[in-house]
């Protein structure tokens, strides 16, 4: 069952992806919120903690270091219904759209070019040295695709809580004081952001972030803030999404992307932690909690049919600045992502259960997808 808070929070990082992709708010945001890169952090904790959490039932439950294969099966089994069909299908979408409307020459061959990146898994380095950049949101994807080939493996090989933890805490170390600051880029000068960005050696910390607090979780550590009060925990949520809202765009990039990503996990463990308790401490609007879980539960469909949004009421308006495209871009993403979420994800990841299922002695519904 889905937790409503993690809903939420799923739903208040898209929002806030997308107000950094729509070109038309760009002029009219105060400097603080000209870099909305923070959403994508919140989803990346919120991954780390909900694949541990899901992952380490199903070890448990198929006894997994005995039948490390089985369980193996069932996680990718799951990633991949979750995760390839809607993605195959917005890449589709936007190329044959390019054919139809005879785009410029080659457009439909860089695509082609951005296809393979993607279904290899390797987008964000690709893009991070001189690839174009038609298919924005993909990057993501590839980093959470990477951090599947070890995470698994890892929780197999090491049994243990402790080891876990070694392994999650020893990882974002690396990551914050070995790979993000000393390893240079020797790319072209104008894909230096995406580098600093978008690369894995510079973003796994936040996953791993999540699965520490997952592994946390497991240990029931939620009863040590009985004590404290709702109001101080609800506050400590709100301030904490400013954090994340409004980080990137206050600090200058080479602080931003180096030391600032890891305030960006930090306070995003922060709000994923309180919401996994679902007791009313994260975004517990009267009249917006039922919207946002909604919002949440579609996430992935709206982050991925955005950016097609914007490039079709561009095609159509032929002016991006234009203030009512705003509304409308977010009207259009809503449209794409319901028609996405009912006829591609749900359809997909119900026949992934399906085939979860059968030999395996469980329900595959009762473990949540990210």
């Amino acid at each position: 069952m889905k937790l409503r808070e993690i809903e939420r929070l799923r739903a208040y990082a898209v929002i806030i992806t997308i107000m950094g992709h729509i070109p038309a708010l760009a002029p009219i945001l105060p400097s603080a919120l000209t870099r909305m890169i923070g959403g994508v952090h919140l989803f990346f904790v919120i991954s780390g903690y909900v694949i541990s959490t899901s992952f380490l039932r199903t070890l448990r439950q198929l006894h997994g270091h005995k039948r490390p294969g089985a369980a193996l099966k069932v996680f990718y089994l799951k990633r991949f219904f979750r995760i390839m069909p809607l993605a195959a299908t917005w890449c589709l979408i936007p190329l044959l759209s390019c054919v139809f409307f005879k785009d410029p020459a080659g457009s439909a061959l860089m695509m082609l070019r951005e296809m393979a990146a993607i279904f290899t898994f390797s987008y964000n380095y690709a893009i991070a040295y001189g690839l174009s950049l038609r298919f924005q949101p993909y990057w993501s994807l590839s980093v959470e695709e990477q951090f599947y080939f070890i995470f698994p493996l890892a929780m197999i090989l090491l049994p243990t809580f402790r080891g876990r933890m070694a392994f999650a805490l020893v990882g974002m170390a690396l990551i914050a004081l070995v790979l993000r600051p000393l390893i240079p880029f020797h790319g072209p000068t104008e894909c230096l952001h995406i580098f600093n960005w978008y690369t894995s050696h510079r973003t796994f910390d936040c996953l791993l972030a999540g699965v520490a607090l997952g592994l946390l979780r497991g240990e029931r550590w939620g009863a040590s803030l009985k004590n404290v009060s709702k109001t101080c925990l609800q506050t400590l949520a709100f301030l904490s999404l400013a954090a994340i809202t409004m980080l990137p765009g206050l600090l200058p990039e080479s602080v931003g992307s180096n030391g600032g990503v890891v305030a960006q996990w930090f306070f995003s463990v922060i709000l994923v932690g309180l919401a996994s308790l679902d007791r009313g401490f994260v975004l517990e609007i009267p009249g917006l909690r039922r919207i946002l879980e909604y919002l949440g539960s579609r996430s992935y469909a709206m982050y991925l049919t955005n950016t097609f949004a914007i490039v079709l009421l561009n095609y159509v308006f032929k002016n991006q600045q234009k203030l009512f495209l705003i509304p409308t871009t977010f009207a259009t993403t809503l449209v794409l992502s319901e028609l996405s979420h009912r006829l591609i994800e749900q359809p997909f990841i119900r026949w992934g259960h399906r085939l979860v299922g059968k030999g395996f002695p469980f329900n595959p519904a009762t473990h949540p997808s990210i």
